[in-house]
């Protein structure tokens, strides 16, 4: 089973699109769960909520407010029951057909991070470093999750979370690109976190730990000291 998972708030309308766009390219639906966290305090969401029309699985999990949004991404993965664990936004659509058959081409019993394809991300090539793309929307497999120990570093809170694992990631040769492309479609309006005018480093300073500069050498050395264990 793949899970995904997301948090969203006061866009309902949004979130229907998102799940219109699994409904279109999903081929297995009974092989997919959704977990959404919601707001206890978004009527609108709440109540969108006790009606599904969808023909998969979907969990909202209503509650406080979270702290901070790498926290909840990991209570939310702590939740899942597949084999495969894919974060997203509720401003995204999947645009793959049969994507999850793409996905489950990787073993799920083998430490590997997973790269969507990101159109926001392709497009303005200004979140990492040395200026390479890279996927927003990532997937741990279990064996990557269970090895890890959580799906994002909590040291970072907000944005860069997805900086930080995939330079892990990177560190011990263990990011596989699949053929999974998805639109994240606020970051293409003018509703966009990242410009294309903006340089890298600007965008760098808005955040709250910087995930290219944090210490994360103990974290390379449990993660390498696992893979060479599964593979004896």
């Amino acid at each position: 089973m793949i899970s995904m998972f997301l948090n969203s708030r006061g866009r309902v309308k949004r979130l229907q699109e998102l799940f219109n766009s699994i409904v279109k390219t999903t081929r297995d639906y009974t092989n997919i769960e959704v977990l959404v966290r919601i707001d206890e305090d978004d009527v609108e969401t709440v109540n969108f909520s006790r009606i599904n029309i969808y023909p998969f699985e979907i969990r909202y999990i209503v509650g406080p407010r979270p702290d901070n949004l790498i926290t909840s991404y990991n209570e939310l993965a702590s939740q899942c029951k597949g084999d495969y664990l894919f974060v997203l936004n509720d401003d995204v659509d999947i645009l793959t057909q049969n994507w999850d058959d793409e996905v489950r081409k990787v073993p799920s019993n083998e430490i590997w991070l997973l790269s969507t394809h990101d159109t926001s991300i392709d497009k303005t090539n200004t979140v990492n470093k040395d200026d390479n793309n890279y996927g927003s929307f990532l997937i741990h497999t279990k064996a990557s999750y269970e090895a890890l120990g959580y799906f994002m570093d909590d040291r970072v809170k907000t944005l860069g979370g997805d900086s930080m694992l995939w330079r892990l990631y990177s560190a011990v040769d263990r990011i596989k690109w699949i053929d999974v492309t998805v639109d994240h479609v606020y970051h293409n309006t003018i509703q966009k976190v990242v410009r294309p005018d903006q340089t890298a480093f600007e965008y760098r300073q808005k955040l709250d730990v910087d995930p290219w500069t944090i210490d994360i050498d103990s974290e390379i050395k449990r993660l390498s000291s696992e893979i060479e264990r599964r593979n004896k």
